[in-house]
């Protein structure tokens, strides 16, 4: 007898299962974390293929070989305590362990272990080698970035426009002397409280020409510390902006440049110093050169004049012979001619009609002696009178147009100069052009071109300016602006 039973619900059942079995083999195997099942006495019963392809060895290898996994994998023996204690508990919490995988390489990874009812336990962890690299990357780059900006004395910040949650580096802290652990709302207060009153207004406007226009911008201001000391800071603003074009933050770069400003007053203290002292090395010598020529003038003049007056009254009063006669006459002629060079050298050496008649008159002078001397043309375009211009003044003109002349002479192959003094309310002026061949560039900045340096240096000393353009085939044009007013008695102070 034979009975028959209706099994399709059954297989339809089983069916169903095996499909489930399959997928979930599939997730089990493909998942990208790693997954394990320990025995209660934390042997290793069945791992996936994440797991596998992590750690290097095969599930088939460890029950095979009967491989102590957690010995190959951390071969320290204390740190493989830690290892089995947290599989031991199956606490859920995660936690990080460096594992050492088949090829001897270690990896970074983070585990969580739930304790199943019959005491086995199964554990999900995740290789996170690269981002602890990259964590690890970004922490050096911080710290790299923080050395260089204390190194530089450089902080940043960043403003989000969205949020106004604004961000300061360690060295923004350092350098506007703010407590790190200052609220990001609170930043702003604490910038405003350390700006100096007088900047205030900069800053207000920078920031408005800034939002209207978005684009960078610099700004130098001053900020005031706890103790009173002043802080210079140079503050450079960087607009960002999304796809759209839309400001969405605003980044910028602050510099402590105290120390710079305090070095460049201090480079300006000694250059006005050391002008003050060439200034009076320049009074000096050209006091010496006042005195040796009055002297050569008078003295050595009146002596020479004697001792001509003297062989004429010989010559009357005892009649030579012609022999003596003609050897009077060649020690007339000699005398004739040491009295020449000494009037020339009592010129060169300071011309008595620059004190005697001022700068026009010596001027005009200098400008006759070089026609002669030369043949070159020498135009000129004077003033009426130079009654406001200081001896001082009148000294460094005159000086730098006979330099000038002395270069066109040697230098300029020109045909004609054209000399021009202007004395204006604040300061006077002398232009000199030549229609030479024109200094290059390389000429006028050659470091052997110490005329040009010393006619530079007389300007400075009186707060005034040298501007010199050559153009080849067209000449050389010179322009000198002095002021009427003493640079070094107005300087004010430059202490930071």
């Amino acid at each position: 007898m034979m009975i028959a039973k209706d099994i399709t619900a059954r297989s339809l059942a089983s069916d169903s299962l095996k499909k489930q079995n399959e997928a979930l083999k599939k997730i089990f195997d493909h998942v990208p974390v790693m997954i394990s099942f320990n025995g209660a006495d934390g042997s290793v019963k069945l791992v996936n293929g994440e797991w596998e392809r992590t750690v290097g060895w095969s599930l088939e290898e460890i029950q095979k070989e009967n491989l102590d996994i957690f010995s190959l994998c951390y071969p320290d023996p204390d740190y493989r305590g830690k290892v089995m204690k947290f599989v031991a508990e199956a606490d859920a919490q995660w936690a990080e362990f460096k594992v050492r995988t088949r090829d001897g390489e270690i990896k970074d990874t983070s585990w969580t272990r739930v304790k199943l009812s019959d005491g086995t336990s199964v554990g999900i962890g995740r290789d996170i080698t690269g981002r602890k690299r990259a964590e690890e990357a970004l922490k050096r780059s911080e710290a790299y970035l923080a050395a260089g900006q204390r190194l530089s004395h450089t902080g940043s910040w960043a403003l989000n426009m969205l949020s106004d949650e604004l961000f300061w580096s360690q060295e923004s802290f350092r350098i506007f002397e703010v407590d790190p652990a200052t609220p990001s709302a609170s930043l702003v207060k604490m910038f405003l409280s350390r700006l100096h009153p007088e900047d205030r207004p900069k800053i207000t406007q920078g920031l408005q020409e800034a939002a209207v226009q978005n684009k960078s911008y610099s700004v130098d201001y001053r900020i005031v510390l706890s103790d009173a000391s002043i802080r210079h800071i140079h503050d450079v603003v960087y607009p960002v902006a999304d796809e759209a074009g839309q400001i969405i933050e605003r980044y910028g770069v602050v510099m402590d440049v105290t120390e710079r400003k305090q070095a460049e007053a201090e480079l300006r203290r000694s250059v006005d110093q050391l002008r003050a002292l060439a200034a009076r090395v320049q009074d000096a010598r050209e006091e010496e050169r006042k005195r040796l020529a009055r002297e050569i003038h008078d003295e050595l003049g009146q002596a020479l004049t004697s001792i001509k007056i003297d062989l004429s009254s010989l010559i009357h009063e005892f009649p030579p012979e012609p022999q003596q006669l003609k050897r009077i006459e060649s020690i007339s002629t000699i005398v004739d001619q040491t009295i020449k060079s000494a009037r020339r050298i009592s010129t060169e050496l300071r011309p008595g009609i620059l004190d005697d008649l001022g700068l026009i008159a010596a001027v005009e002078w200098a400008a006759e002696e070089f026609e002669a001397r030369t043949g070159t043309k020498c135009r000129l375009d004077l003033p009426e009178n130079d009654g406001a211009i200081d001896p001082d003044r009148a000294t460094a003109v005159f000086r730098i147009l006979q330099e000038t002349l002395t270069n066109v002479a040697r230098h300029a192959n020109a045909t004609c100069v054209d000399v021009r003094l202007l004395k204006e309310s604040d300061g006077v002026i002398l232009e000199v052009h030549d229609n030479g061949k024109g200094a290059t560039e390389e000429q006028l900045s050659a470091a052997e071109s110490l005329g040009i340096r010393g006619m530079r240096e007389r300007a400075l000393l009186l707060g005034g300016e040298l501007l010199i353009q050559g153009v080849p085939g067209q000449g050389t044009s010179i322009r000198i602006s002095i002021p009427l007013t003493d640079p070094l008695t107005e300087s004010g102070s430059t202490g930071a």
